[in-house]
């Protein structure tokens, strides 16, 4: 349900919180592009804002929802799919923005062989995380789900995709919620599991500090994306990496770095650093923003200050208000 993403998944599922104004979805199904023929989500809140952007989408796999009436966890969400899982399958956790390469995994899970691999990243916090042991063939020796602080015995931490053979769903009870990292994958280690190391960069996006981290490192990499309708006078000073979407408008100020900015926006004179704002956000003048997310149709009036908040869709920010680190129109 996203809860730590609240109060922005009060309005639209987690996989449709946008990032640099696509979709998280679209980019879980850039890493299939060209590779899968099918694609399917398994999904049990607002199937049907979900389902209905799918709809809209041009890809060239068949893509699907595999509906939940109770949540199964990663593990059960799986097998709630075995009727079509009778290859070597790929598994992504839906809120993963990272520099990882399919076709390198696929290569390395093929060679490797046993029971499937694992995507790995190293963490400097690896106790919110899946932490794995490797021996120097890249074999999994240990996999323990979020350890504590004192027991973490290394920083490479599960990266939230999978390649996996379908003998693995034998360890996994129908209609039961498991988890596949807590309870499957530490009975098959004997059975051969390999972890792929990447670097570069990597994040789920699970909370609102981790959204932000997203943001941040997807502007990095692909650097800033001003549309041609829209309007940034000559009173404006961009400090890149900025996104900007159709049809916005800001009369001066600053804005930027790392600042993603959605569609039909209008700004007046502000500074705003650090921060998202979605559609058809209104901000008045000699107001300031920064590490902040602004959900859809947010009014800010003239004059006011916000550092590190969330203001949820519609809400409005009375004139002259200062706000910093809250969570505004939780429900």
């Amino acid at each position: 349900m996203g809860t730590r993403l609240y109060p922005l998944t009060y309005t639209r599922p987690k996989t449709l919180v946008p990032l640099l104004n696509r979709p998280m979805v679209r980019y879980t199904l850039d890493y299939f592009a060209g590779r899968s023929d099918d694609v399917v989500f398994a999904a049990g809140h607002m199937i049907e804002e979900l389902r209905s952007y799918l709809e809209t989408v041009e890809t060239d796999a068949r893509v699907g929802v595999a509906v939940e009436e109770i949540p199964l966890g990663t593990g059960g969400a799986v097998k709630n799919v075995e009727d079509i899982l009778d290859e070597p399958f790929l598994v992504l956790n839906g809120d993963i923005v990272s520099s990882f390469r399919l076709n390198d995994f696929i290569s390395f899970a093929e060679k490797k062989g046993g029971m499937g691999s694992i995507a790995l990243f190293p963490s400097s916090h690896p106790e919110d995380y899946g932490v794995v042991e490797l021996d120097n063939d890249h074999r999994i020796t240990r996999f323990v789900e979020k350890p504590p602080p004192d027991q973490v015995f290394s920083n490479l931490v599960n990266a939230g995709m999978y390649y996996l053979q379908p003998e693995i769903l034998d360890k996994i009870e129908p209609g039961k919620k498991v988890s596949m990292e807590a309870e499957v994958f530490p009975l098959v280690l004997d059975n051969g599991m390999f972890g792929f190391t990447f670097e570069g960069y990597w994040t789920d996006v699970g909370k609102i500090s981790t959204y932000l981290e997203a943001n941040e490192m997807l502007l990095k990499e692909k650097g800033s994306r001003i549309e041609e309708d829209s309007d940034l006078s000559g009173g404006v000073e961009i400090a890149h990496p900025v996104c900007v979407g159709s049809g916005t408008s800001m009369s001066s100020g600053t804005l930027g770095p790392n600042v993603s900015v959605g569609r039909h926006c209008s700004i007046g004179s502000a500074r705003i650093g650090s921060s998202v704002l979605l559609d058809n956000v209104k901000v008045g003048s000699d107001v300031s923003i920064s590490g902040s997310v602004l959900g859809e149709g947010v009014q800010i009036e003239d004059g006011c200050k916000l550092q590190d908040c969330v203001v949820a869709d519609s809400e409005r920010i009375r004139e002259g208000s200062v706000i910093a680190n809250e969570k505004v129109g939780m429900r």
